[in-house]
């Protein structure tokens, strides 16, 4: 795709429904954070300036969060929102959550100063969210490495230090956040990893290697299916 050659195997039918169907999960929790009067609509391009053994690194990022101070001003907008994009009356249960969120803003940050904060919404099959084999001893949502490696790549174009992926289930909108902050070591080093070996293949014309059928996975301690066949 870097190279403009045609793919292969193109995306079918199916699988274009279900990227417009993310695209509606996507609409459903920023929504939310609209009507919370917290969300910042920046949808600009970033970029990470080309490096001695790297490309430059283009990204699309949504919204941010949070960097504001007044919470009356916060509750005004949510009225103010209520009156102008007024749905259905399901809109008064979506009130109270907006409210809720902005309550316990004002709780965690009493003074304000709220830091800006990076968003990424990501929505997913409901059995793969539910999979026991994706979530940690404490039945948390692991998330996948490539959506972390997005995120950062916008945290480092814009220097915010706060990203948050939002999880949704497709089925029951149940939603997951994981948090990421800038300069974490480990996800820096994955990070730079990626891009410097990206580099190396498309600066020497090579197709990278084909993903395994068996992986060995180090938190179950057993190989597996690798799903990204």
């Amino acid at each position: 795709k870097m190279k403009g050659e045609p793919p292969t195997n193109p995306y079918e039918e199916r699988v274009l429904r279900i990227f417009d169907a993310g695209k509606v999960m996507e609409f459903v929790v920023l929504r939310a954070l609209t009507m919370a009067g917290i969300l910042n609509q920046r949808q600009q391009f970033v970029e990470i300036p080309a490096g001695a053994n790297r490309l430059k690194c283009l990204g699309y990022l949504d919204c941010t969060i949070g960097g504001f101070v007044d919470y009356e001003q916060a509750k005004e907008t949510i009225v103010k929102h209520l009156g102008e994009y007024k749905l259905s009356l399901a809109d008064q249960l979506l009130e109270q959550k907006a409210v809720n969120i902005i309550e316990g803003l004002q709780t965690d940050y009493p003074r304000g100063n709220i830091p800006e904060m990076l968003v990424e919404v990501k929505s997913i099959n409901s059995m793969a969210f539910w999979a026991h084999k994706n979530r940690d001893k404490q039945g948390s949502f692991l998330g996948y490495e490539h959506n972390k490696l997005q995120l950062y790549g916008y945290m480092k174009a814009t220097s915010i230090e706060k990203g948050m992926l939002l999880y949704i289930s497709k089925d029951d909108f149940t939603l997951e956040e994981i948090g990421l902050l800038l300069g974490d070591r480990r996800t820096d080093g994955a990070f730079n990893a990626d891009i410097e070996a990206m580099t190396a293949y498309y600066s020497n014309n090579e197709v990278p290697p084909k993903e395994q059928e068996i992986v060995f996975n180090d938190r179950k301690g057993k190989f597996e299916l690798n799903w990204k066949m």
